[in-house]
């Protein structure tokens, strides 16, 4: 079933339509986290296919409906989640940095995420309901950020070497008598101006 799903989703998307008209995109199953024991359509296959194909991938919200502070902190680890994707859909070579995020930090922050959602439907107000959904808030803020030094470690590499490439430059340009002191490049008043 799984191979279908995938030749199904290539033929659909095969049909390019300009992206200013729709973003394509897949979504997972993930309500029933460990009760269904065969999702076609599960994470880590929706994940792989969105990676490998430039998808976006979405997250299902279902009959949640977060207060602001929730909903803002769901939209920045999406954010955040697109961008990951997309720098390693332009460098598949850095998919083996993200296995971490893909394999556990990323299901994870969905089965809290619905975890919080199911509370809420619950609409048990009680001391461990609210223990557990402050517990959830505040792990999120820790997700976010870790979501977007994830994303800045896919750069680290690519920083390294436009440091090395400034400083090689400075050199350069000091060594050749381009840069006289450390506000900018030759000063045109002292006929240095490039």
């Amino acid at each position: 079933p799984r191979k279908l799903m995938v030749k199904s989703l290539d033929e659909i998307f095969a049909e390019k339509i300009p992206e200013e008209l729709v973003l394509d995109g897949v979504e997972s199953k993930v309500f029933g986290i460990g009760l269904e024991s065969y999702t076609v359509g599960s994470h880590e296959l929706m994940m792989g296919y969105a990676i490998s194909r430039g998808k976006l991938y979405t997250l299902d919200a279902g009959h949640f409906h977060p207060t602001e502070v929730i909903s803002a902190k769901i939209d920045e680890m999406e954010d955040y989640t697109a961008r990951i994707f997309k720098a390693v859909q332009e460098k598949p070579e850095k998919l083996p940095q993200i296995k971490s995020f893909m394999s556990y930090y990323l299901p994870t922050a969905l089965k809290l995420l619905h975890s919080y959602a199911d509370f809420d439907q619950a609409g048990a107000g009680g001391e461990n309901v609210a223990g557990a959904k402050a517990d959830i808030e505040r792990i999120l803020d820790m997700l976010v950020d870790g979501f977007k030094k994830q994303l800045d470690k896919l750069y680290e590499t690519e920083a390294m070497d436009i440091s090395s490439d400034i400083d090689v430059l400075e050199n350069m340009l000091r060594r050749d008598g381009l840069k006289d002191d450390e506000s900018g490049f030759g000063q045109v008043a002292q006929g240095g101006g490039m």
